[in-house]
């Protein structure tokens, strides 16, 4: 494959295009502008949408970008069949710049997002993991050591870990007016000046500085449409302005929430991701809710139990409250993600808001009273939760955040011990508190396991045990570590079909939406699954990886609708966000249901049986392309899930996802 033929290029003054060519990304619908915060990865796409660019045709890209960086980075399109890069060096501050490129003659020539790249320097960012020893406590040493405010974990022996990872530094980056030409649409006579190794020598335009730090939100006026902080006072450093409204919390937001907690929760089977992106959904809504006068509970769908003064309602409450739960919610669930944003905090608050948000570091004592213990909460003890539906927990919370003048950095803790309780009791078993017969647990609970005593294939599933042609039945496929551990599957949460609460429909409509049997044709079933394995291009490839990560997808629609300017405000952007994760959560209870109702066998475990002796062309492994394999090797492209074979969840997902977004 030809290597791309780049030519970087920055002017302070723009060739002039001819007046009858045609701006590609306008004409693509793209947003023109994007504010984010860069760090923390080596790159990261920040707009999931660019126009198609044809074979073999030269671009121009224009836009205007200023950053806090101090290191160049590179920004442009990506695809399948062509980059198209141009650097932005250290400090540029608001030059307009130009980059040409030929794109790859190759046969997908295709630029499906805009991306970033930073040449900053990683730092090794290590930390030290308890995993605890052998011993384990007695409830009476436990509860002494409770009672000495000491972490049980302390006392179960020297276990610990060190895990080491690379963090790049985060700055913050502005680009704007962004525009795409054919290069041919250019006078190439006015030749464009070299890109300077640093920051520009004509000093830039004096831009507001904004100061930091107020620990209460603003005075406003009642109202339930974002309100714009008050115009700081200005000082002789030179930095970009703020963001416009609702880009900045909605960018806070991403910053300071869900882009820490995405890598945890990535570590998780689907379901369990669509569970814990619906609950913290959930939490940000009802921060929302809590500062608004008529705005209800995403859980119960009344107006919450705890609701603060007319005064408070305005979106700076609302987001400090929702970055607030998210930081509690981190104490004790996906904890690895805490420090991620607190040094998200720390370091794009004041950027996108003109201050930093203030974050409680411990439970507010007052909370606690009410019974609430994050340390057996870690563990797993029902009784350290708050129960949801007493009115008696009820009212303890309510007090606690009115005694602290509905500051939302203690409205946040609160908010999360809410779903906290929830989320104990929401017939996932996520603290393991009951047995696979659906019996108390009485020692080593083990979070999200069956209650209901699925087994899967034994013996002959749906057929004669001498007959594979026969079998119908789920089986366990094994899977390894790359390390030389090797296991079988377990079907993850088989119970949540039927067991798990609804956030949407109602109990009656979950048993009332079934799928008919496929009545599949097995044999001509197999050979379709080699042959659409065995035609895969690299597109095809990328598009199987994007759409295989459901935050992905949610990143990607989500991110479209904000740079297209779909949401009227932050809020409607949060109402959206928990519109779809909880029809994605229903979508996923209901499909699991009828997934264990029809407990229907994989392709894979089929044609490994089946066809163990046949030899055919299909897809080999990573880098080995297409290949002459037998049947007892073959594998589709990615991993096959530890769950049944039909309904298929990522198209229920989606559908559901689709219909709710056109809604």
């Amino acid at each position: 494959m030809p290597k791309l033929r780049l030519v970087v290029l920055l002017a302070t003054a723009v060739a002039a295009h001819q007046p009858n060519c045609e701006d590609l990304w306008a004409k693509a619908g793209v947003q023109s502008s994007a504010s984010f915060t860069f760090g923390g990865v080596k790159g990261q796409g920040i707009l999931y949408a660019a126009p198609q660019l044809t074979q073999g045709t030269s671009y121009t890209m224009e836009m205007t970008a200023s950053s806090t960086c101090t290191e160049e980075f590179v920004v442009g399109l990506q695809g399948g069949g062509g980059w198209m890069f141009n650097v932005i060096p250290t400090s540029w501050q608001g030059e307009r710049t130009l980059v040409e490129t030929a794109v790859n003659p190759g046969p997908t020539n295709y630029a499906n997002y805009m991306t970033v790249r930073s040449s900053l320097k990683a730092a090794m960012a290590c930390t030290t993991v308890n995993r605890g020893g052998d011993r384990r406590l007695g409830e009476d040493e436990e509860d002494r050591a409770l009672s000495e405010d000491e972490d049980p974990r302390r006392e179960l022996g020297d276990n610990s870990e060190t895990v080491c990872n690379l963090d790049f530094p985060r700055c913050n980056v502005w680009i704007q007016d962004i525009k795409l030409y054919a290069t041919s649409c250019y006078d190439t006579t006015a030749a464009p000046t070299k890109a300077p190794t640093n920051a520009p020598t004509d000093k830039p335009t004096a831009q507001p500085s904004y100061t930091t730090s107020p620990t209460v939100s603003p005075t406003v006026a009642p109202t339930d449409e974002p309100t714009p902080k008050p115009t700081p006072t200005t000082t002789t450093q030179v930095v970009p302005p703020l963001p416009p409204v609702p880009v900045r919390y909605f960018a806070t937001l991403f910053d300071c929430v869900i882009g820490p907690v995405i890598p945890a929760i990535k570590n998780e089977e689907t379901p369990v991701q669509v569970r814990y992106t619906a609950l913290i959904d959930s939490m940000t809504w009802n921060c929302m809710a809590i500062y608004s006068p008529t705005w209800k509970d995403a859980l119960t769908k009344q107006r919450p139990f705890m609701t603060a003064p007319s005064s408070k309602h305005d979106t700076e409450n609302r987001i400090q409250c929702a970055i607030a739960a998210a930081h509690h919610f981190t104490s004790v669930y996906l904890t690895e993600s805490r420090a991620g944003i607190e040094a998200a905090v720390e370091s794009v608050s004041a950027n996108y808001l003109g201050y930093t948000i203030p974050l409680q570091e411990e439970l507010y004592p007052p909370l606690e009273a009410c019974g609430l213990n994050p340390r057996r909460q870690r563990r797993g003890k029902l009784d350290a939760f708050v129960d949801p539906d007493s009115a008696t927990d009820q009212a303890c919370l309510a007090a606690a955040v009115a005694g602290a003048g509905y500051d939302p950095s203690i409205v946040g803790q609160a908010v999360a011990e809410q779903i906290f309780g929830f989320g104990a009791r929401d017939g996932w078993n996520s603290l393991g508190d009951l047995d696979r017969d659906g019996d108390d647990c009485t020692a080593n609970q083990r979070p999200f396991r069956d209650t209901t005593s699925y087994s899967p294939f034994a013996g002959a599933p749906g057929g004669s045990a001498q007959d594979p042609a026969t079998w119908t039945r789920w089986q366990a496929l094994e899977e390894d570590t790359d390390e030389g551990f090797f296991f079988f599957q377990e079907h993850v949460t088989p119970h949540i079909g039927t067991k798990a609460k609804m956030r949407v429909i109602s109990d009656a409509d979950r048993a009332a939406r079934t799928a008919p049997a496929p009545n599949y044709d097995y044999p001509a079933e197999a050979n379709l699954a080699i042959q659409r394995v065995s035609a895969l291009t690299d597109r095809l490839k990328a598009e199987v990886e994007w759409y295989d990560d459901k935050l992905n997808v949610l990143i990607t629609i989500f991110g479209t609708l904000m740079h297209t300017q779909k949401f009227k405000s932050f809020e409607h952007g949060c109402a959206y966000l928990v519109g779809y994760t909880n029809s994605e959560y229903d979508a996923t209870v209901v499909v699991w249901k009828e997934k264990r109702a029809h407990d229907l066998i994989r392709p894979t475990s089929w044609i490994q049986e089946n066809f163990k002796d046949d030899e055919f062309l299909s897809y080999a492994g990573p880098y080995e392309g297409i290949q002459t394999i037998r049947g007892k090797d073959w594998v589709p492209y990615k991993r096959v899930m530890p769950h049944s074979e039909y309904p298929s969840g990522s198209a229920c997902i989606c559908k559901g996802i689709q219909q709710f977004t056109d809604a």
